[in-house]
C-alpha cells in the first residue's frame, strides 16, 4: 500500500497529541505537519506534500482565525 501523508491542525495540544498517536499506529500513514493555529497552517500548506488535512475549523490565528 502507498503511504499517505497527513497534516493535523488543532488549537488544543491534547487533541493534536491524540490524533498523532492514533495515526502513528498505522504504518502507512506519515504525519508531515502539525499546527496549533490557522495562520501557521495556511503559511505552511504550500511547503508540505500532504494527501489529507485533519483540522479543527474553529482555530485562532492572526489572519485566518476565528478570534
Amino acid at each position: 500500500m502507498n503511504n499517505m501523508n497527513v497534516i493535523i491542525a488543532d488549537d488544543h495540544p491534547i487533541v493534536l497529541f491524540g490524533i498523532r498517536k492514533s495515526l502513528e499506529q498505522i504504518e502507512w500513514v506519515n504525519v508531515v505537519g502539525e499546527f496549533e493555529d490557522s495562520t501557521a497552517l495556511i503559511n505552511n500548506l504550500p511547503k508540505l506534500d500532504a494527501h489529507v488535512l485533519i483540522t479543527d475549523l474553529s482555530m485562532p490565528g492572526d489572519k485566518y482565525g476565528d478570534s
